[in-house]
């Protein structure tokens, strides 16, 4: 049976996915962990909590506690550039982590699972380079900096996501929808905007789920 682990940072962000499924509560601590079932597919929903740090430690404790073969990062994510519009539905092809530099490597760039961004984009998501960092593009000078090394949406977990994922050789999929676009009152937007888009953002990761 595919196990399909699902990461999501905030219980708030949770919500749509646990009202379209029939679900059951098995953990609170160290996560809360729910666990559903769709067309034979184990899911296992887990809140990680907020960065990078969390969604990280939060995939691994999926691969090892539950054995899932797929994870699934779903949630918000900011839009940087202006073509980008406030709940749009997109999948990253690619993740920079542009808080993070080494000097031998860089900035980190993540690229994701072909076969599954051919899935996403049969079923109408727009791809897209997605910016990570523990922080927010909370300034116009911000937002101008990644729109120019081409990054529109930004979010503070899916590098670490991914990052595990690689080093489990497990692949990924990540489903964003857009919930703000302001860099001053981003806050206002999100509160705003992450209830009524959700559901429609479960709808379609059960869609791409059941497509699997």
């Amino acid at each position: 049976m595919e196990r399909i682990g699902i990461v999501i940072a905030l219980k708030r962000e949770s919500k749509g996915l646990l009202e379209l499924l029939t679900h059951n509560q098995i953990l609170e601590r160290p996560y809360p962990v729910y666990q559903s079932n769709l067309n034979n597919i184990n899911i296992f929903i887990a809140i990680s909590g907020l960065g990078k740090s969390y969604a990280s430690a939060c995939t691994q404790f999926l691969i090892d506690k539950y054995n899932v073969n797929l994870i699934v990062n779903t949630g918000s994510c900011g839009g940087v550039c202006p073509k980008i519009k406030i709940g749009e539905i997109v999948c990253p092809h690619s993740v920079i982590e542009y808080d993070f530099k080494s000097i031998k490597l860089g900035t980190p760039i993540y690229t994701l699972n072909k076969d599954l961004l051919d899935i996403a984009t049969k079923l109408g998501l727009k791809t897209v380079l997605l910016g990570s960092a523990d922080s927010n593009a909370d300034t116009e000078e911000k937002k101008e900096y990644l729109h120019k090394i081409g990054i529109e949406v930004a979010d503070w977990e899916s590098a670490g996501i991914l990052k595990t994922s690689i080093k489990n050789n497990i692949p990924a999929l990540i489903l964003k929808t857009v919930t703000d676009t302001s860099s001053t009152n981003f806050v206002e937007e999100f509160l705003q905007n992450v209830k009524k888009l959700n559901k429609v953002l479960a709808e379609k990761t059960l869609e791409i789920i059941s497509a699997l």
